[in-house]
């Protein structure tokens, strides 16, 4: 009741009437349209009335607090470069020989250090002693596709100047990650925030990102980048936040030329399902490894699995 005996139907609202009838009528009206309100906002949000942790994620997005990514997969945000995209600039794929063998487990990274007659920089030349090895890096030149040593004093693109090593995740098919192995990583097709590389925060968050019909799974990349100086966007596809306030406009709209003109190295996007870190330069990859794989981060939806023979399917 309140201070003149009446009742009333919330402590904020304040209905000042002679009849029980009339106030239990303004109440029960008052908590209809509450409730008709909360189901026209929950239709409103994406994904409808789904889990509250949904819901909490949206709320904190307003503040720039969505820290913890949603474990429901926020949809396809790219599509990741595939074999065919490899054959274009590795010439020993379509060697008919023993090369092609050789580098997909070998490679040429020895050749940065022992060179080739035509390289220079390492610590003095190779001997030419007939090997698979000599044959295939120095003979027909593949030493060329040899994965660079990165200095981080000496950049072959624009920086910030600022440096900032981070741990990220990568997944692909077993085939692709002998590629990029074997050379680096390559600029995707086409994505929200342009054609880039895409890494993931964690391994069990790759579950959710490479999920298009040209996507694959089956091998994980712990790769360490320079991120320098990160920039905060959000795709297209949505709004943005405090947080997240640069739009990456259009799909394959930005590239790196509108990326460092806005003064940043990077891109950290986000994603309900949990942030990705957008490259334009494969050179910011300081070092990469392949993990052993756990069967619980197969991609899901629409990819190409490639199981490991110790999954169970």
């Amino acid at each position: 009741m309140d201070s003149s005996g009446n009742e009333s139907c919330s402590p904020l609202v304040h209905v000042r009437r002679s009849a029980k009838r009339t106030n239990f009528g303004l109440c029960f009206l008052g908590i209809g349209v509450g409730l008709l309100a909360v189901g026209v906002f929950r239709k409103a949000i994406p994904g409808g009335a789904k889990s509250g942790s949904k819901f909490l994620n949206l709320v904190n997005d307003v503040d720039g607090t969505d820290d913890e990514p949603n474990v429901e997969d926020d949809g396809p945000s790219h599509e990741d470069a595939i074999e065919e995209d490899f054959a274009n600039t590795l010439p020993w794929l379509n060697d008919d020989g023993d090369c092609k063998d050789y580098m997909m487990t070998e490679g040429c990274g020895w050749t940065l250090e022992w060179n080739c007659p035509a390289q220079e920089g390492g610590d003095g030349k190779a001997n030419p002693d007939g090997s698979v090895g000599y044959k295939c890096c120095c003979d027909k030149g593949y030493w060329k596709q040899a994965a660079p040593v990165v200095d981080p004093n000496e950049r072959q693109y624009w920086s910030t100047g600022y440096h900032n090593n981070l741990t990220v995740y990568h997944q692909t098919s077993p085939a692709v990650c002998k590629l990029i192995m074997a050379s680096n990583f390559h600029l995707g097709r086409g994505g929200l925030c342009g054609k880039a590389v895409y890494f993931a925060l964690t391994p069990e968050a790759t579950s959710g990102k490479a999920i298009t019909p040209n996507s694959h799974g089956g091998c994980m990349i712990e790769a360490v980048v320079d991120v320098g100086k990160q920039g905060y966007y959000h795709g297209g596809d949505r709004g943005g936040s405090r947080r997240f306030p640069h739009n990456c406009g259009k799909l394959d709209e930005m590239n790196a030329n509108q990326l460092h003109g806005a003064g940043y190295d990077s891109i950290l996007m986000n994603r309900e399902d949990g942030n990705e870190v957008i490259i334009f330069e494969p050179g910011r990859i300081l070092s990469k490894r392949i993990m052993p794989y756990k069967c619980s981060w197969m991609c899901r939806m629409a990819c190409q699995r490639h199981w490991p023979s110790n999954c169970r399917r």
